[in-house]
């Protein structure tokens, strides 16, 4: 740490010992980073708000108190604390925003198992200088149900300006955890063929693979489980070409199925920022082949096959949505699609369908 950054914590911590909060005072505060074993947490307040190392404090929602910590060590406008009793497990998150509530210090035990200690700093990415922030009061990007918190909270006494401000921030956490989707990958195109006599044929050439569907995000405390999202959708798939004769070819082939997707790079319920996920998905269902036969004089019935088919997909992609819920997903996967067909004297014909696809859509979350 440079001089000039310990001269400024000495300045704030002498400052704040005379200012330090008293016993039940309150302050709002928000959770910037939470250790794996939610042991040790870092907060947006500090010194400048007359946190000192070695308060105690109870942290508590409208629904009542979720932990008992201690300030371990702090900055002008952070603090870590150490964590030494849960209450609610799955109130403590990144970016939750409660109350703080100065108490009197708890009496510590000489067993080692029950000791206030600080889990390692590396656990939450907190390096040995906490780094400044222009100002303590950073309560952006609230849910919706921190909102109520908030109001119903009351402390912090900034909270119209927090609200405001929230207000108008372009990136955040979602609580909409259900998405409708649609994915597209599309083409048309017609064909011509001169057969040297004179004569000519024409066709279509044209591609329509469509995905609707419905995916379930979790909301919860668990990064594992907060990271996956599943899905329920059906597909829909048509095909058609020409040969040189002019003889049509066309599959049309429908499915329906599951996914699941892992998200990184963000969390999957955050808005304005890029989140890649992983995608894999499998299902089944129906097809029809269908060849029409012609000459640059003739042209036959078509010729229909109907079978069943099976797929999978695994891929990659990116998600992008705004604050109200709009989004956008780019996916690039490896499908392959099964097909079994039955002809009239009994004899079963397959055929693979497989290679990459890129698909892009359109999705709302709620």
């Amino acid at each position: 740490m440079s001089f000039k950054g310990i001269f400024i914590i000495t300045f704030f911590t002498l400052l704040n010992v005379a200012n330090a909060l008293e016993v039940d005072e309150k302050l709002t505060m928000r959770l910037i980073k939470v250790s794996k074993t939610k042991k040790t947490i870092l907060i947006n307040r500090g010194l400048e708000d007359g946190l000192v190392e070695g308060d105690h404090a109870k942290f508590f929602l409208t629904t009542g108190v979720v932990a008992r910590g201690v300030v371990v060590k702090a900055s002008p406008t952070r603090s870590i604390w150490s964590i030494y009793r849960v209450v609610d497990d799955e109130a403590i998150f990144k970016d939750k925003v409660m109350n703080l509530k100065i108490t009197k210090g708890m009496k510590l035990t000489e067993d080692a198992t029950k000791d206030v200690v600080a889990a390692k700093e590396g656990e939450i990415d907190v390096p040995p200088a906490i780094a400044l922030a222009p100002g303590a009061n950073d309560l952006e990007s609230l849910k919706e149900d921190d909102k109520k918190d908030l109001a119903a909270l009351g402390g912090g006494g900034n909270t119209d300006e927090s609200m405001r401000a929230s207000s108008a921030v372009t990136t955040g956490i979602s609580r909409r955890t259900i998405e409708v989707f649609g994915l597209l990958n599309f083409n048309n195109m017609s064909s011509s063929s001169d057969l040297g006599n004179g004569s000519t044929t024409t066709g279509t050439v044209a591609n329509v693979d469509f995905s609707f569907g419905l995916e379930k995000y979790f909301d919860v405390s668990s990064k594992a489980l907060r990271n996956f999202s599943l899905s329920a959708f059906f597909h829909k798939s048509t095909q058609e070409t020409v040969g040189l004769s002019g003889t049509q070819i066309s599959l049309d082939a429908f499915g329906y199925g599951v996914g699941a997707n892992y998200h990184f790079m963000a969390d999957a319920l955050s808005y304005g920022r890029a989140i890649g996920f992983a995608n894999f998905t499998l299902g089944i269902g129906t097809s029809q082949d269908s060849i029409t036969f012609q000459t640059n004089t003739v042209s036959s019935d078509p010729d229909n096959l109907e079978g069943n088919t099976s797929f999978f997909s695994v891929g990659f992609g990116f998600k992008f949505f705004l604050k109200d819920g709009l989004g956008a997903r780019a996916l690039v996967d490896w499908y392959q699609r099964g097909e079994k067909y039955t002809i009239e004297d009994g004899t079963e014909y397959t055929k693979t369908v497989s290679g990459p696809r890129v698909q892009v859509g359109l999705g709302y979350r709620w």
